[in-house]
């Protein structure tokens, strides 16, 4: 009876130990992900769903943008920020400074009518405020910058002055 009490001592010990440390959680996520890749090729399940590309405030916004830009420049909603920035070559710790821009987009590209990037177009609604997404956003405005692409911030509105967009797009 008492290896019983300490068999199941060693597996408290032991999941704790794994918890309570990032190498034991690496192992856990591991384990983890074998199981959910175990489960993903199993080809009779397919558990997807369409969604919007747009939300209701973007796709608001995506047309009176159309609407701004008149045909004359190309617009790219959701582009992946990694897609449009990249790493320079021979900085050292490169695939840490990839792992911030890989999963992140951006709102709208426009670029002109050759894909030469016009600017980002970040469109900020009350979710703006919170620390954590101004934190997000003041990394997003420094990484663009030092790649030498121009953001603007919209403030997320019910109505648009197609004027005032041309203006601060630099579009004439």
């Amino acid at each position: 009876m008492w290896w019983i009490v300490l068999g199941a001592f060693c597996v408290v010990v032991l999941v704790s130990f794994l918890l309570s440390t990032k190498f034991g959680r690496g192992i856990l996520r591991e384990l983890l992900d074998v199981e959910a890749k175990e489960q993903s090729e199993n080809i009779d399940i397919f558990p997807y769903v369409k969604v919007d590309l747009l939300s209701p405030a973007e796709l608001s916004y995506y047309k009176v943008l159309c609407h701004a830009l008149d045909g004359n420049y190309l617009i790219f909603p959701k582009v992946r920020l990694g897609d449009i920035i990249n790493v320079e070559k021979g900085v050292g710790n490169s695939f840490s400074y990839w792992g911030k821009i890989r999963s992140r987009h951006v709102d709208f590209l426009i670029c002109d009518k050759k894909l030469n990037y016009h600017c980002v177009v970040e469109l900020d609604d009350s979710s703006h405020n919170s620390p954590k997404q101004k934190k997000n956003d003041k990394f997003l405005n420094k990484a663009l910058d030092a790649s030498g692409i121009r953001i603007v911030r919209q403030k997320a509105l019910r109505i648009y002055d197609v004027s005032e967009i041309k203006k601060d797009l630099n579009i004439s």
